[in-house]
């Protein structure tokens, strides 16, 4: 928070190059907490097991607070893109031969946002300071089981976010009041490059709103460890139906999941039981074909086949004289998911393996049977090993080498005796099995159901996009449509809710609100996580081998990039417009007035975003000519500055007045998102080309 604010003040001293990590550290947490709670609900002897409920709602709190983190650093990128653009129209301007009015105007817009800044800082950097000591108060009483005082930090919280709301709206209102009155419509045009900026307020308000609700789950999980256990215990028992521990909502794609529309050719809606059976069967073979069942499947099969021997009488004691087991557990070792991961454990299996085994063997050697030396040898050597397996990015090297020196050397010492057996001998027993093994592994890997990364990230990419578009679609919808109660019936059209619930009940503008927004957040928590599993992946196929050149690594990074620069986006515009009376006076005064240039707008959007799925599930060169998104969108804000209302709000000033201005920082901040569209577009060209050849599309139609 405190390097966010920072560099969103451009303060000379914001550490700018942390910020990046401690955002990646952030995002790492969804994955990191929701797993250890999945763990945490199998220990039923611990005696936390009986709050899991309370931590469960606290870590989503947590998780919806970290979203919030993610909606700031967009923020931040969009007040870096008006800086700099700022610059740019400077630099252009000294370097012509008098002066401009771009100069006039971009030296207006620098000076304007350092003055709106100015305004509006020093309540930012008490807010800022209130949320960072509410989280040190939060973390002592998590830590040390301290209690704390809730509604005295819920006080303090919202103090703070009235005196940040008074000041933010005397900043706007003297921002506008110091051109408006004298109709300088070249220099309020400046401004609008400010808008953007504006949404850093919304979402820094958010996030303190959210910091009361963690405020909030914290103090229930410590009224529920001030129970007593068996009070506890028969509390969690009673609503064990009702716990749900998952830190999201659970699938939502599977309630509305585009890939799946009913009552089209391609998938009926089953009317009848021979219609309904035959639904379930392919549920079942849809099961079965999921990358889990095929790897449990293979993994079973080919352990079978490696101690099959063990169980014929003709092949028994040559298997226990070979040790065939140690082939059987190096296969379950290197066998993973993903033939990357395969590839790189069998690589560290081997090595370990060998090295484990020469040392053990020149350790014997020199030592043979001795009870002083031989332990000693062994701890010399664990240190090198733990040193790879705490400080370097090779820990299954120094687990593999400790356990086969180990292995090795007490397989020998427990049969010293014995002349027959020699150390060379277990030596290259355990090289040669642990070999056999992992080539086992890495056949069945690679050649029996193989999941390649690098093809179920461009798959994973696909799917991304479509449901990036899913969200897109229904925050368009959100303000689209006035909220009647007939709009709130269980159905399957594009303004129903997101999640399963009780649809019948009339909700009020602020109930409809409040849902929705849990719901929102569900389902960015969900784009979230799948793009952290793409990134995993990514990092996977660098290991996998390729005959057709190298992998572009980098072209598919940049894309993850714009995938998550849009997430947070659209977090940071749909933060904006959650607010009731705002889509009441928007729809009335800007969306319907502007409505066929919005269409046009959200259409070319969601026909990119399904294009660019398509290009990647396919794997084919990109069209020539792409939906003109930025055309659109330019249609819209000229639209948009032709209302009466835009220029009433910029010549007076009234407390409605803000949210208009929301409005078309709105519609100004989708030009981020258009940016990024055709980024991943440009990724999309340069992956698989472009049909017919660049340019040549463009050529048929010059004079």
């Amino acid at each position: 928070m405190r390097i966010l604010v920072k560099t969103f003040l451009i303060d000379s001293d914001a550490p700018v190059d942390a910020l990046q990590d401690a955002l990646r550290s952030h995002r790492q947490s969804f994955t990191s907490l929701k797993r250890s709670l999945e763990e945490a609900d199998r220990e039923l002897t611990d005696p936390m097991w009986t709050h899991l409920p309370e931590y469960a709602a606290l870590i989503a709190e947590l998780n919806s607070l970290t979203q919030h983190v993610g909606g700031l650093s967009s923020s931040i990128g969009v007040q870096k893109e008006v800086i700099a653009r700022q610059r740019m129209q400077q630099v252009i301007a000294a370097l012509q031969s008098h002066q401009t009015d771009t100069d006039t105007s971009s030296t207006a817009n620098d000076g304007m946002l350092r003055e709106f800044l100015s305004g509006v800082g020093p309540v930012m950097r008490a807010l800022t300071y209130t949320c960072k000591r509410t989280l040190v108060r939060l973390e002592r009483a998590i830590s040390t089981g301290s209690r704390m005082d809730a509604s005295r930090l819920h006080d303090n919280l919202e103090l703070a976010l009235d005196n940040f709301n008074k000041e933010r709206s005397i900043a706007l209102r003297r921002l506008y009041l110091a051109f408006g009155h004298r109709r300088q419509w070249d220099r309020i045009r400046a401004i609008e490059d400010l808008f953007p900026v504006y949404f850093f307020l919304f979402s820094l308000k958010r996030f303190a709103r959210q910091l009361q609700r963690v405020v909030s789950a914290t103090d229930r999980l410590q009224q529920a460890e001030n129970r007593g256990f068996w009070a506890s215990v028969r509390q969690r028992l009673a609503n064990w139906r009702s716990c749900k521990l998952s830190v999201t909502v659970q699938p939502v794609w599977e309630q509305f999941d585009p890939k799946s529309v009913r009552d089209s050719l391609h998938n009926l809606r089953p009317n009848t039981a021979f219609r309904r059976f035959t639904h379930v069967l392919v549920r079942i073979g849809t099961v079965v074909r999921k990358f889990q069942m095929r790897y449990a499947i293979k993994s079973a099969i080919f352990a079978m086949i490696l101690i099959a021997p063990a169980f014929m009488s003709n092949w028994r004691d040559e298997y226990q004289n070979y040790r065939g087991e140690w082939a059987v557990i190096s296969m379950a070792v290197v066998m993973t998911p993903t033939v990357g991961g395969s590839n790189v454990v069998a690589i560290y299996r081997v090595i370990g393996t060998l090295l484990g085994s020469l040392v053990a063997y020149l350790a014997y050697t020199m030592f043979p049977g001795s009870r002083i030396m031989l332990p000693c040898a062994a701890f010399l050597f664990a240190l090198p090993c733990f040193h790879l397996v705490l400080n370097t990015g090779y820990p299954r090297v120094g687990q593999f080498s400790c356990m086969t020196f180990t292995t090795v050397l007490m397989s020998q010492y427990a049969v010293y005796e014995d002349d027959e057996l020699q150390i060379r001998d277990v030596a290259l027993t355990r090289a040669f099995m642990v070999t056999v093994g992992v080539l086992a592994g890495l056949f069945a890997t690679n050649y029996v159901w193989p999941y390649e990364a690098r093809v179920e990230l461009r798959q994973g990419l696909s799917d991304f996009f479509v449901n990036l578009n899913l969200l897109y679609h229904k925050m368009t919808a959100l303000y689209s449509k006035p909220w009647s109660e007939e709009q709130m019936q269980q159905g399957t059209t594009e303004t129903d809710p997101l999640l399963p619930g009780r649809q019948s009940e009339a909700l009020s503008e602020t109930g409809r609100i409040e849902r929705s927004t849990k719901e929102f957040l569900a389902l960015e928590m969900l784009l979230q996580l799948q793009l952290l599993k793409l990134q995993d992946l990514l990092a996977l196929t660098r290991n996998e081998p390729r005959l057709k050149g190298p992998f572009p690594r980098e072209m598919y990074a940049c894309i993850l990039g714009h995938g998550q620069s849009l997430i947070d986006r659209m977090l940071t515009m749909r933060t904006a417009v959650m607010d009731a009376t705002w889509v009441r006076h928007i729809r009335r005064n800007f969306v319907l007035p502007a409505q066929e240039e919005r269409r046009q707008m959200c259409g070319t959007i969601e026909l990119y975003m399904y294009t660019v799925a398509a290009a990647l599930l396919l794997k084919l060169p990109v069209p020539s000519y792409l939906p003109p998104i930025t055309e659109t969108w330019r249609a819209l804000i000229r639209r948009v500055r032709a209302l009466p209302e835009i220029r009433a709000t910029m010549t007076k000033w009234d407390e409605e007045d803000e949210q208009f201005i929301v409005y078309f920082a709105y519609v100004i901040a989708m030009g981020g998102i258009i940016d990024d569209l055709k980024k991943v577009g440009e990724c999309l060209r340069e992956l698989y080309g472009v049909v017919g050849g660049r340019g040549q599309f463009e050529a048929c139609f010059e004079a």
